[in-house]
């Protein structure tokens, strides 16, 4: 087995991490890889914010947290100080280091591209040293005033939305261990 399939293999989703900052040098070398990274009609379009961040990722976190929780229990969607302020639970899981994914607005690929990025940047992370996880987006969260905000402080533009999200830094307590593989099996035709 090559180093490659070694590394896949051996990567893990981390979601519990120490406060250290991963160093720019390291962002670099990832952010490199990133850009690097596959896409449909060599469009290169996803756009990357890296936040280092404690308070912005924090609240961002929640907010994200608060509208994923209201998508999954299928209700409308609303958000409010008032209501991330009630949650205690970041969607980062309080890693020291968010690297937020933007994708044009209908453009059918936008998906696809950023999740290729993020898996790229997660694999590269892993074989330094550092971890990560991807963090999906079930729809966006960058609906209020602080979120139309920050996205014009980040100059994104109106026809994109937050795609993906990768975390990084370096984990507390034990390295997540492997779980059962249940996939059905490869069907050969």
């Amino acid at each position: 087995m090559n180093d490659v399939v070694k590394n896949i293999m051996s990567c893990r989703s981390v979601r519990n991490y120490t406060a250290q900052k991963v160093s720019k040098d390291i962002l670099d070398e990832l952010l490199s890889v990133a850009v690097w990274s596959a896409n449909a009609g060599n469009r290169q379009r996803t756009r990357i914010v890296v936040s280092q961040d404690d308070e912005l990722n924090t609240r961002l976190g929640r907010a994200q947290n608060v509208v994923y929780a209201q998508f999954n229990a299928r209700k409308p969607i609303e958000l409010s100080e008032a209501l991330i302020a009630s949650t205690s639970r970041s969607g980062f899981y309080n890693a020291p280091t968010v690297v937020y994914l933007f994708a044009p607005n209908n453009f059918l690929f936008a998906e696809p591209d950023s999740y290729i990025m993020a898996s790229n940047i997660c694999h590269a992370a892993h074989s330094i040293g550092v971890d990560s996880c991807i963090i999906s987006v079930a729809t966006d969260y960058f609906i209020d005033d602080f979120g139309r905000k920050t996205l014009a402080a980040w100059d994104i533009p109106s026809d994109f939305h937050i795609s993906a999200h990768v975390i990084l830094g370096y984990h507390a307590g034990e390295y997540p261990a492997a779980h059962e593989r249940r996939y059905h099996a490869p069907l050969f035709v």
